[in-house]
């Protein structure tokens, strides 16, 4: 049995389901009870076989597998989530940080990344990648995070240049772009005043990002995949000369490359790879967070609440596909990330990773609590009422999570202890004192 178990983490580590190693699941799993599961995964932890990560539930994860992942000696056994996992790796780490600030590292994109790190050692000069996906699902800044990888690990130098070209600028002027990536010569054509070297020259010994390239006409792409070949080009008013440039090119497109490319372009990139969409993606790894000022409670059985929220923002879109969200109080201590995740949107940054804020999964729904906040509240969607400026989720309560802390002797949360927050007028205020409780208005005093 015990065998069985090491066996399961082991694997469950190494194949990225975190998740799957709490004790409740293993115990399903193995047809032990949940303290005995618990009981010997503790063990395990005491001997320093297992990593554990603070969770609400807890997580024990198999120590040579996440030595093996980060290429680092693991000397700490404790974390109090799985991102401080990921930061401690990222201070311990050989260029360990690179790639790691991507949303589905350990997840969804790994085998991506690990392509990405293979195309861009490849000698001598890396080898062409084109990646393909709807727009939003981050191709842009994999591509960065890969220049970023070269300089770290010594590919480029600290004096190469990340040159990004957006193709769909110049889709109405195939002339303009194909004198800008090859330059030109002086007097080459009406308005060229002085000589250009061209983006391909300028991006020599470093990257050359043609972003939307389905947006080149096939007569660029065929001067692309003849540069391609041997390094070699010719620039606008000067067929006599030669020039060279050993630049790594990367593609991105929101379009079938099949498609819109040329198939002699596409032969010349050997490594093509399409980014997951958000919609096929964890619920842990597309999570956003929303600050809502309009909610409560709307009914004690069934219990239910509501959030209001524009349909212009983010998550409105998230909450509606997905149909479950969680409310998470917040406090005091949280005002500064309370404003700024209501300020910033999630489409362009990850408030979690932001703000040093905690995922944690929940017990009904797919999407995470935040493990500072004192209460989570797990809600799944029963009605949507599109009421003009604002639309209204109408939620079943399927589970409330109370920081055990906030726990009197009566096991009671006890509201008083955790300096919850309010919002209005546009400003943030404290809770402040107790002034009475339910009824204290018409409550007789005591003789």
């Amino acid at each position: 049995m015990e065998e069985r178990l090491i066996t399961l983490v082991k694997e469950n580590t190494k194949r990225d389901n975190y998740e799957d190693n709490n004790a409740s699941n293993l115990s399903n799993i193995i047809g032990l009870s949940r303290n005995s599961i618990s009981s010997y995964l503790n063990d395990y932890f005491n001997q320093g076989r297992f990593v554990k990560i603070n969770t609400r539930p807890v997580l024990f994860l198999e120590k040579s597998e996440l030595e093996k992942r980060y290429n680092i000696k693991i000397n700490k056994l404790m974390f109090a989530s799985l991102d401080e996992l990921d930061e401690y790796a990222k201070t311990c780490g050989r260029g360990s940080k690179d790639f790691r600030d991507l949303i589905g590292y350990n997840g969804s994109l790994r085998k991506i990344i690990e392509s990405c790190k293979a195309s861009i050692s490849y000698p001598p000069h890396g080898l062409p990648i084109l990646l393909n996906g709807p727009t939003g699902t981050g191709k842009s800044f994999i591509i960065e995070k890969m220049f970023e990888y070269g300089k770290n690990n010594g590919i480029f130098s600290e004096k190469a240049k990340f040159v990004h070209v957006n193709c769909s600028e110049y889709a109405n002027n195939p002339e303009l772009i194909t004198a800008n990536l090859f330059g030109y010569k002086r007097g080459a054509f009406t308005g060229a005043d002085n000589d250009n070297p061209g983006l391909i020259k300028v991006a020599d010994g470093g990257m050359l990002f043609l972003d939307e390239v389905h947006c080149l006409k096939p007569e660029c792409q065929e001067k692309l995949f003849l540069f391609m070949d041997k390094g070699n080009y010719h620039v606008l008013g000067d067929s006599e000369n030669e020039y060279h440039s050993n630049v790594f090119l990367a593609f991105a497109t929101t379009e079938n490359p099949k498609e819109v490319l040329l198939k002699t372009l596409l032969r010349r990139i050997p490594i093509q790879m399409e980014i997951p969409s958000l919609s096929k993606r964890s619920e842990m790894e597309k999570s956003n967070i929303i600050t809502v000022a309009w909610t409560g409670i709307i009914n004690t059985n069934p219990a239910m609440v509501y959030i209001s929220v524009r349909p212009t923002r983010y998550s409105y879109k998230m909450i509606k596909e997905q149909g479950e969200f969680v409310i998470n109080l917040t406090t005091k201590n949280l005002v500064k990330a309370t404003d700024w995740c209501g300020v910033k949107s999630g489409e362009k940054v990850d408030k979690f990773k932001e703000m040093k804020l905690h995922k944690e999964k929940a017990n009904f729904v797919k999407c995470p609590m935040i493990k500072e906040s004192p209460v989570s509240v797990e809600c799944k969607v029963r009605e949507i009422k599109e009421l003009g400026s604002h639309t209204m989720f109408i939620a079943d309560v399927l589970a409330i999570n109370s920081d055990e802390k906030y726990i009197d002797e009566k096991g009671a949360f006890d509201i008083s202890k955790c300096d919850l927050i309010s919002y209005a007028n546009g400003g943030y205020y404290t809770m402040g004192k107790k002034l009475g409780k339910f009824g204290f208005s018409v409550q007789k005093k005591k003789k």
